[in-house]
């Protein structure tokens, strides 16, 4: 074993010799001596190839790599990723172990029947796996990375809910009604008035609400996105959250409706959804230092480029 390690050593100094050889210079046996040696360097690389190509199992590493995402989200949007990338390599006879540069710039190409942002997906999730393969000796590049990305499509308006509008839903709840998803309870209506309060003033995605765990003085945790976070809230909406609402029992789809009931009752030209809260928070909050790494840390984001454009989708940057 000692001696095929020691081997395998002089053949890698061998070919990094050779690249400053003067080959005029050389006499025959020294030339034969050198051709030898990466002859046998090179049939060694195509039965490594062989040998790695036979033992690869491309479902159990695809399988492993979803199961080691955070998300379920992640997970079902790379496999929805490297279903596309499969169909590609089915229908140009192609392993994994056999892509080049140019197959992966093929592939890309292939995409442009598709909305840029759909395609950008589709790459990373692909990427991403075959930066994983390198990381576990199965290819030796990925070929994804420095490769032309499709153009960020100009993002459409994003809808941010003011206070006038904010304050209108709200008195919804007060008004009574006979019938309908609003006949209920003072409890039931004083409850959907917190969460819209919550949303408002806190920016957080509907997801996380069930999450929220509370901790010393007016401090909440959450977690969003696979992403734990934490903010400080008002005292008063401390107590209301903790007296009122089992946040556990609370559904994304039931806010959703609500909203857009609530909205409607309220006479609004604009239907609003949830996220419209979190953009009305980003741009209060921004507004007040213009401190753009704040923010990332208030709205949990993964990193400041995320940031950045979510300020640039809200028009508050360039």
């Amino acid at each position: 074993m000692a001696d095929i390690i020691q081997k395998k050593e002089r053949l890698k100094e061998v070919s990094k010799l050779i690249q400053n050889i003067d080959i005029d210079n050389l006499t025959p046996d020294q030339f034969n001596g050198i051709a030898k040696l990466l002859i046998i360097d090179n049939a060694k690389k195509k039965m490594d190839q062989a040998v790695k190509k036979d033992q690869f199992n491309y479902n159990e590493k695809k399988d492993l790599f979803l199961k080691n995402l955070k998300t379920d989200n992640t997970r079902k949007i790379y496999n929805r990723a490297l279903k596309v990338f499969e169909k590609y390599l089915q229908d140009n006879n192609l392993s994994v172990l056999d892509c080049t540069a140019f197959n992966i710039d093929s592939f890309i190409s292939s995409l442009k029947e598709i909305s840029n942002s759909t395609a950008r997906l589709i790459i990373a999730g692909c990427s991403k796996f075959f930066s994983m393969l390198k990381r576990w000796d199965v290819i030796d590049v990925n070929y994804f990375l420095g490769c032309d990305l499709p153009k960020r499509q100009r993002t459409r308006e994003l809808k941010v809910i003011n206070d006038d509008d904010y304050q209108a839903i709200i008195k919804t709840f007060d008004r009574p009604v006979k019938r309908g998803i609003y006949k209920s309870t003072d409890k039931i209506k004083h409850k959907w008035r917190v969460i819209f309060r919550l949303l408002y003033e806190s920016g957080l995605r509907i997801s996380a609400i069930k999450t929220i765990t509370f901790k010393h003085g007016n401090i909440i945790t959450y977690i969003s996105k696979g992403k734990t976070g934490s903010l400080q809230l008002d005292s008063e909406l401390i107590k209301e959250l903790k007296t009122t609402i089992d946040l556990k029992s609370i559904t994304e789809n039931s806010i959703q409706q609500m909203l857009k009931l609530a909205c409607k009752r309220a006479g609004l030209k604009t239907i609003y959804n949830c996220h419209s809260f979190r953009h009305a928070f980003a741009i209060r909050e921004y507004s007040k230092n213009h401190d753009i790494y704040r923010l990332k840390n208030l709205l949990n984001h993964a990193n400041i480029g995320v940031t950045e454009n979510y300020l640039k989708s809200l028009k508050l940057i360039e």
